[in-house]
């Protein structure tokens, strides 16, 4: 964990067992994506994982409701079931820790694979 910020190492050390396994598959993640391609982090919130993906366009995305309130606003502010781009606007998808709250779970994934 040597190579990711100060940042991105206080987030995982809130809840170190539930974070840190999320890391070696987001580099990996991360490193499949090419420099034009594009990723949306579905709940956002703080967008802790913005770093990995800094070589891609990352693109942010959470609800009204959200319990964050980062200096820099979501790129799109929607729930995670309807989120208002067309189909196919992404390359990749990133949604971590927000399947747990979503009330419709299958609305969320028919959105997310749309």
């Amino acid at each position: 964990m040597d190579d990711v910020s100060e940042e991105l190492r206080q987030f995982i050390a809130v809840a170190p067992r539930v974070q840190e396994p999320h890391l070696p598959f987001l580099r990996r993640a991360a490193g499949e994506l090419a420099p034009h391609e594009s990723i949306l982090d579905v709940g956002a919130g703080m967008a802790p994982y913005r770093e990995l993906f800094c070589h891609a366009r990352y693109v942010t995305c959470d609800w009204d409701h959200s319990i964050y309130a980062p200096s820099t606003p979501p790129d799109i502010r929607a729930s995670a079931d309807r989120i208002p781009v067309a189909d196919a606007s992404f390359d990749a998808i990133l949604c971590t820790q927000v399947l747990e709250y979503a009330p419709e779970l299958w609305a969320v994934l028919e959105e997310s694979i749309a």
